[in-house]
């Protein structure tokens, strides 16, 4: 039948618009909206975008660091 792929599953909508997820995985889905997620994410983050963060917006790092030697045997 006209418009249908395997399993008889639709490839255009009613309106004549063609599904892009349709026999794509979720990482071929993911993959294009990605970059404005990123964008978004960045946009509305509290900490700056740079390489090496002070750690002064993060109080709980000091409790991180006082506490290494038990914290690391504990799978991450």
């Amino acid at each position: 039948m006209k418009g249908e792929g395997r399993n008889g599953a639709k490839k255009v909508t009613d309106t004549g618009r063609k599904l892009s997820f349709i026999n794509k995985s979720l990482f071929q889905i993911g993959k294009d909206p990605r970059p404005k997620i990123d964008r978004l994410i960045m946009h509305y983050s509290s900490a700056p975008d740079q390489v090496i963060l002070d750690t002064a917006p993060f109080p709980w790092i000091d409790a991180l660091k006082k506490n290494w030697t038990i914290l690391r045997p504990h799978p991450v």
